[in-house]
C-alpha cells in the first residue's frame, strides 16, 4: 500500500472517532485532534481573520468541526471541503445537530486540494493541518497554487500548518530539559518557514507569521512534560489550561498561521 492510500485510509477511521473537549461548542468534541486545548487555540486565532459576511472555505475540513464553530461564531458562509468521503458524512451529520444554533451558513463537499477544487472564489481559504498531511513539498506547492485560484483578489489565505522551524528551536529546549525531541507523526510533512514564503510570494503577497500558539505550546510540551517526568503528560492537565490564558510570546509553536493575501 502506498504512502497515500494510508493516509486516506488513517483519515477515513478518523471520520469515527469521538474525542473529549470543554464542552464550550455544541458539538462537545474536538473533531480529529486529541489535544481539544490547542484546537480551541487554533480555532480561535483562525476566527480572528474572519468577519461577518465573509464567504469562508475550509479546506480539509474533516469532520466540520471547525467550519461550525467558524459560523457558530459569525454570521459567514463556509464551505467545508476534505477528500475524506467518511469525515463529509461526519461533518453534514454535526451540522443538522446544530444549524440552528449557528449565526452563519455551512456546507460540506467532497473534494481533493490536489484534482478536485470547487470551482468558485471565496473572500478568505483556510487550512488547519491540512496541507502537513500531503506527502511531498511538490504536492504541498500543488496544493498552494490550486488554493490561490479560490481566493479573490483582495482576500486572504490563513494557512495554519505545522513549522519544522519553529518545532527545532522547541526540541532545542526539550533537549536541554532532559526530554526526548518530538518527532513528526509518519503521515505529516512539516514547511520550512523560508522556503514556503519564498514559494508563495509568486502567488500572493506575504502579511505575516502569527505565532499564536508559541507559549501554550512552550509550556505544554517541554515545561510541563519536565516537570512531571518520568510520568507521561495528559492534555487534560490543569497547566495546559492555565497556558491558554497567558500572553503570547516567542517562536515554540510548531502550529502557526502563515497570513497570506491575494494580489
Amino acid at each position: 500500500m502506498n504512502i497515500e492510500k494510508k493516509i486516506k485510509q488513517y483519515w477515513d477511521k478518523g471520520g469515527k472517532t469521538i474525542r473529549d473537549f470543554d464542552k464550550i461548542f455544541p458539538l462537545g468534541y474536538a473533531g480529529t485532534y486529541a489535544d481539544f486545548n490547542m484546537q480551541h487555540l487554533e480555532m480561535n486565532a483562525i476566527l480572528k481573520y474572519i468577519n461577518d459576511g465573509d464567504s469562508v472555505a475550509d479546506i480539509g475540513c474533516g469532520k466540520g468541526y471547525g467550519a461550525l464553530y467558524m459560523a457558530w461564531k459569525k454570521k459567514i458562509k463556509i464551505t467545508g471541503i476534505d477528500y475524506s468521503e467518511e469525515m463529509i458524512k461526519e461533518a453534514e451529520n454535526n451540522s443538522e445537530q446544530i444549524k440552528n444554533k449557528l449565526k452563519g451558513q455551512a456546507e460540506f463537499l467532497v473534494g481533493d486540494v490536489i484534482n478536485s477544487l470547487p470551482n468558485k472564489q471565496f473572500n478568505l481559504v483556510y487550512t488547519e493541518r491540512c496541507l502537513i498531511n500531503l506527502t511531498t513539498w511538490e504536492e504541498q506547492k500543488k496544493a498552494i497554487e490550486n488554493i490561490s485560484k479560490l481566493v479573490k483578489q483582495g482576500g486572504l489565505f490563513i494557512m495554519q500548518e505545522g513549522s519544522s522551524s519553529s518545532l527545532e528551536k522547541l526540541n532545542k529546549i526539550r533537549v536541554e530539559l532532559e526530554l526526548s525531541p518530538i518527532e513528526v507523526v509518519w503521515h505529516n510533512l512539516f514547511f520550512e518557514d523560508d522556503k514556503l514564503i519564498e514559494f508563495a510570494k509568486g502567488l500572493f503577497d506575504f502579511v505575516k507569521i502569527d505565532n499564536f500558539a508559541s507559549m501554550f505550546t512552550l509550556i505544554s510540551r517541554a515545561l510541563h512534560p519536565a516537570l512531571i517526568a518520568p510520568e507521561e503528560p495528559s492534555y487534560k492537565a490543569e497547566i495546559n489550561k492555565l497556558a491558554l490564558k497567558l500572553p503570547n510570546n516567542g517562536d515554540y509553536g510548531y502550529q502557526k498561521i502563515y497570513v497570506f493575501k491575494k494580489r
